[in-house]
C-alpha cells in the first residue's frame, strides 16, 4: 500500500442547517463579543433577513454596528474604510453578512484594527508583515459558492496596481461559520448562477492540483462536484426550493474546505485577471474559460476527469478513459449553457483580436498560473482564448 501523508485544516466551528441563523447572539457570546460590527453592503443591509439578525441580537442585550459599505472586489481603500468604522464604533468583534466580498472585506479590516494598521498593502506579497491576529470573527454567507467562510484567505485589489491580491493566513480563519440555507432563497438566478459554478470551479480546480492534494480534500470536491450537478440548476430556476438551496450551500462548503487544503489554479488565475481589468463577479470570471481549461490539463490530469465523469452521471464502464474525460468538459460545458453563464466576449467587451492582449495579462497572475497541473506557454493562454471566443455558448 502506498504511503499517504498529509496536512489537513479546519479550525472554523460550522454551525449548518434552515433556521441556524438565530444562533448568533450565542455565537457572539461563545466569542465574548458585546459590541459587533456587521459587515455588510448596501442591499443586503434592507432585506429581511439581515433586519431580522440585527434586531436578534438586540434582543439579547447586545449592541451590533453596522459597516454597510462593502463594495463587490474590496479594495485597500475600502478596507481602511472599514478598519476606521470599527475603531469609531468602539467594536470589539465582527459578523460578516454577505457573499465573498463582505467576508473577505471582515477579514481584512480585522487585520488592520488588530495589528492597529491603516493600509492593507503592508500585509500582502513577498515583503509582507506576519499576522498575529484579528478580532473574532463570524461568517455568515448570503450566497453559496466563494466558501469564504471556511478559508484562510482574503482576495483584495491593490488600486496602485489594478490587481487582485491574496491575503493569505491561518489567523484569517473564521472562528465560526454560519450557513442557513433559508437566507440563499431571495438570491436571483444570475447571481445563483455566478455563486454555484465559483463553488464549481473551487472543487474542480483542487481536485485537479498540483499543490496539497490529499484523499480528505479528493472525497470533499468530488461530493462538492456531485452536489453542483445535480442541483445548481434547480437552484437557478426554482429558487424557493429548500432542498436544492441546501444543497448548494453544503457543496459551497465542502469545496470551500477541500480548495483551502488543496489549492485552486488556472480558472482563479483568470478570475483575478478579469476581475480586475473589466470588474466582471469573481464566480464568472473563474469559469468563463473553465472547458478550455479542462482541455489543456486532460493530458495530465486525465484520471481526475474521468472519476469526475460519475459526479455527472456518466457511465464510465463501456468507453475508453479519454472518451469519459471528454464527456466530462462537455457536462461543464453544458451546465454553464443551461444556466445561462454569458460567453467571454459578452462580460469583458472583447473580441477574437484580442486574445494576445488577454493571454500577456493573464501570465502577468504568476503565481496561480505556475500551480496549472502542466506547463503554460503564452502560445497555451492565446489559444485557449481563441477556442473560448469561438465557442457557442
Amino acid at each position: 500500500m502506498t504511503r499517504v501523508k498529509f496536512n489537513f485544516s479546519m479550525p472554523t466551528k460550522i454551525l449548518f442547517g434552515v433556521g441556524t441563523i438565530s444562533k448568533v447572539p450565542d455565537c457572539c457570546r461563545e466569542l465574548g463579543i458585546q459590541k459587533p460590527l456587521l459587515v455588510t453592503d448596501q442591499f443586503l443591509c434592507g432585506t429581511e433577513s439581515f433586519k431580522e439578525t440585527l434586531e436578534k441580537l438586540k434582543e439579547h442585550k447586545l449592541d451590533p454596528k453596522v459597516w454597510e459599505n462593502v463594495i463587490p472586489d474590496p479594495t485597500d481603500v475600502s478596507i481602511s474604510k472599514g478598519a476606521e468604522a470599527y475603531l469609531d464604533k468602539d467594536c470589539d468583534g465582527i459578523i460578516a453578512f454577505g457573499g465573498g466580498s463582505s467576508m473577505d472585506s471582515a477579514k481584512a479590516l480585522g487585520v488592520l484594527v488588530y495589528h492597529e494598521e491603516s493600509d492593507i498593502k503592508k500585509f500582502i506579497g513577498a515583503s509582507a508583515t506576519s499576522l498575529k491576529g484579528i478580532p473574532p470573527l463570524i461568517c455568515i454567507p448570503t450566497t453559496a459558492g466563494t466558501g469564504s467562510e471556511v478559508t484562510k484567505v482574503s482576495v483584495i485589489t491593490d488600486t496602485s496596481i489594478s490587481r487582485k491580491t491574496p491575503l493569505l493566513d491561518p489567523i484569517l480563519y473564521p472562528k465560526i461559520a454560519i450557513l442557513d440555507p433559508n437566507i440563499t432563497i431571495t438570491m436571483p438566478p444570475q447571481l445563483t448562477a455566478a455563486t454555484g459554478m465559483d463553488a464549481l470551479s473551487h472543487a474542480i480546480e483542487c481536485f485537479t492540483s498540483t499543490m496539497r492534494r490529499n484523499p480528505i480534500s479528493d472525497a470533499l470536491a468530488l461530493d462538492a462536484i456531485k452536489l453542483v450537478s445535480e442541483n445548481l440548476r434547480g437552484a437557478v430556476f426554482n429558487g424557493k426550493d429548500v432542498t436544492k438551496r441546501t444543497n448548494m450551500s453544503l457543496a459551497s462548503l465542502m469545496a470551500g474546505i477541500a480548495f483551502d487544503n488543496a489549492g485552486v489554479h488556472l480558472g482563479h488565475a483568470i478570475g483575478h485577471m478579469l476581475g480586475a481589468k473589466y470588474h466582471i463577479s469573481h464566480g464568472v470570471g473563474c469559469v468563463l474559460l473553465l472547458p478550455e481549461i479542462l482541455e489543456i490539463i486532460l493530458p495530465t490530469r486525465m484520471d481526475q476527469l474521468v472519476k469526475m465523469a460519475s459526479c455527472f452521471g456518466i457511465n464510465t464502464l463501456s468507453i475508453s478513459k479519454r472518451k469519459a474525460a471528454e464527456k466530462t468538459i462537455n457536462e461543464v460545458s453544458q451546465l454553464m449553457n443551461d444556466i445561462c453563464i454569458p460567453s467571454l466576449a459578452a462580460v469583458t467587451n472583447t473580441s477574437l483580436e484580442d486574445a494576445d492582449l488577454l493571454a500577456d495579462l493573464l501570465l502577468q497572475e504568476n503565481r496561480l498560473v505556475s500551480l496549472t497541473p502542466r506547463s503554460i506557454t503564452k502560445k497555451d493562454c492565446v489559444q485557449m482564448f481563441k477556442k473560448a471566443f469561438k465557442r457557442k455558448n
